[in-house]
């Protein structure tokens, strides 16, 4: 497109040249001049084109000659009346030439300028253009990731699924590999989730500063540096490998329900963009969460007791069979207690069936309390609960058996109206010294418990001592 334009601005330039001869011409054929004066006035035209071609010195020159060859010609016409006319010529038509000249390399000179102007400013332009289309394409991206998220997200109701999707979806929105939280509240306290190597793992801690205060105010919040920022000085210590955070809540029902983070090490990490679309995360996080833990709510209400708030016997029948599959596979002991309140039908006789729904209730706390949180605490029957302890040898099952004992011994029962305690009897059976299935540990746990009934009650029994003369374990003799 330059080539043609300077192509163009060299025409427009020869143009006018060819205008003064033509001038020339028609001065010469009006004024009638003879032969002579035209070879004179005409041999300014080449002269012309030499200033244009070759300078003032290559035109001087050509101008001389030429002068010389016309007087030869014309060797009648008087020397004196031929040199002023030639001379008048071929400066009238070198000085015509010279100014049209310089005058066209002044527009060629501007116009070459212009083009340099026009084409800088057209890469600027079209940097810019690609800039933003680039964004715009990167902001297609990553609300189309959105929509992959809502689809993952909306595929699975198990908590711990959704909170890695949410975990990783969300590393994979900002471009970061820093660490990304999921802070979600409840009665108890916060409960922290973090992905990693492993895949999710979940703690109980304290809320930080930051948490906090997108906690108080329910508002998304974007910190560039956080040492230089003033309304956290301070707090570096919460998080000290955290530079560039930002973090979004989780609303439920205009409530924080959670807090979603991501933190880098680096300052000046996250953008306003960044920000956006972490807020947009959280309301798919905030509605995924809300719907998972109903879902496990379900799942908890199916399984658990509703007074006790422990499992059911359906539950424990399956988690049974399921513990002694992997000990048989893995070779590991297992360890099944039986539990029964003394004397209850007698107790709920004397104080009502309220009280002994109250008593019911504390000493299935004690029982779920003594236990480890991968160990399972049912209720079998009426006043009787089954404790399995997954892992566990008979020897150590035997001591959590007289720790749970002594523990519902010296429950507190006076704010019931209850003068007394209330005691249980425990009987013990292992795997895979005492049986190798289901039916032939329960029958076992079972003979044992009976065994500690009939001993005098408040007691602990295994199964390998009946019979043998050892008597009771613990508890009174």
């Amino acid at each position: 497109m330059a080539r043609l334009r300077l192509d163009a601005q060299r025409l427009q330039i020869l143009l006018p040249h060819a205008a003064v001869a033509g001038l020339v011409l028609a001065v010469v054929a009006l004024a009638g001049a003879t032969q002579e004066r035209r070879l004179y006035l005409l041999s300014g035209l080449p002269v012309a084109m030499s200033y244009f071609l070759w300078g003032p010195a290559g035109s001087g020159v050509l101008a001389a000659i030429l002068g010389l060859i016309a007087m030869a010609a014309c060797a009648r016409t008087p020397f004196v009346y031929a040199v002023p006319i030639h001379l008048a010529g071929v400066w009238t038509a070198s000085m015509i030439g010279a100014r049209m000249f310089e005058r066209s390399i002044l527009k060629l000179s501007l116009a070459r300028e212009q083009d340099q102007v026009v084409e800088g400013e057209n890469e600027a332009a079209l940097g810019r253009e690609r800039s933003r289309i680039g964004a715009s394409r990167q902001r297609i991206e990553k609300i189309g990731m959105l929509t992959t998220v809502a689809s993952d997200l909306g595929a699975t109701l198990d908590l711990v699924d959704v909170v890695q999707a949410i975990l990783r979806r969300t590393r994979e929105l900002t471009g970061q590999t820093g660490e990304s939280r999921l802070m979600v509240f409840d009665e108890a306290g916060s409960q922290v989730y973090r992905i990693g190597p492993e895949g999710v793992s979940a703690t109980r801690e304290e809320t930080d500063a930051l948490c906090a205060w997108v906690r108080q105010r329910a508002l998304p919040l974007l910190v560039a540096d956080l040492p230089r920022e003033p309304r956290f000085r301070g707090v570096e210590g919460d998080l000290p490998n955290c530079r560039s955070f930002i973090a979004a809540p989780l609303m439920r029902e205009r409530q924080v329900m959670g807090v979603l983070t991501v933190e880098a090490s680096e300052p000046n990490l996250f953008s306003q963009e960044d920000w956006r679309l972490l807020s947009l995360m959280s309301e798919l996080a905030s509605v995924a969460i809300q719907n998972a833990l109903l879902y496990r709510r379900t799942q908890e209400e199916a399984i658990t007791d509703g007074l006790t708030e422990v499992f059911v016997h359906r539950h424990f029948q399956e988690r049974l069979s399921d513990e002694l599959r992997r000990a048989r596979e893995q070779g590991i002991p297992l360890t099944l207690l039986m539990a029964d309140i003394d004397n209850f039908k007698s107790f709920n006789d004397t104080y009502g069936h309220l009280t002994g729904d109250a008593v019911l209730k504390r000493i299935a706390r004690a029982l779920r309390e003594g236990v480890r949180g991968t160990d399972l605490v049912a209720r079998y029957g009426g006043e009787e609960f089954a404790v399995l302890l997954v892992e566990t040898p008979s020897e150590a099952g035997l001591a959590v058996a007289e720790r749970l004992r002594a523990s519902v011994e010296a429950l507190a029962l006076a704010d019931l109206g209850i003068p007394g305690t209330v005691t249980i009897s425990v009987g013990e059976a292992g795997f895979p010294e005492s049986a190798s299935d289901e039916r032939g540990l329960i029958e076992k746990a079972d003979e044992a418990l009976y065994a500690a009934k009939r001993e005098g009650k408040n007691r602990v029994v295994a199964a390998g001592t009946i019979g043998g003369g050892r008597g009771a374990i613990s508890g009174i003799e």
